[in-house]
């Protein structure tokens, strides 16, 4: 029996909403004690560019990293079809640089053999994903 007059809220009602309640708040707080809330806060970001400087012999290419963003790291990469490039340590057809800090930057020549086609790569790291950040084909 109700108080004033007023029917009150049916038994199948109320029993489907506590049931909606608890599946919404075991959902929240399983996400969150799982860590797949971490997940859904986006990936590795960062701002990767590129700077092409022809030289009278010889051109370079330079990837800069302009902002680490949420990474950890920043793989640089630069790769040919078999030519050589050189960074002034190392000579080689692949040449890798990781990164930790905004403005630190790989700077890649071409060897003797002529017009080389250099692709440069970027990934970003962190402790749970990897973003590619850097694709790019240049020709120097």
């Amino acid at each position: 029996m109700t108080t004033g007059g007023r029917p009150g809220v049916s038994p199948v009602v109320s029993t489907v909403l506590m049931v909606a309640v608890v599946i919404v708040l075991a959902a929240a707080i399983g996400t969150s004690f799982l860590g797949f809330g971490d997940l859904l806060g986006g990936g590795a970001r960062a701002a990767v560019e590129t700077e092409v400087a022809p030289g009278t012999d010889d051109g370079s290419v330079t990837g800069v990293v302009l902002d680490i963003g949420s990474s950890d790291r920043v793989e640089i990469t630069a790769e040919t079809g078999g030519d050589d490039i050189t960074d002034g340590t190392t000579t080689n057809s692949a040449i890798e640089r990781t990164v930790t800090e905004s403005g630190e930057r790989l700077t890649v020549e071409e060897g003797p053999t002529g017009d080389t086609t250099i692709e440069f790569t970027g990934v970003a790291y962190t402790s749970r994903s990897e973003s590619i950040v850097l694709e790019r084909e240049i020709t120097i």
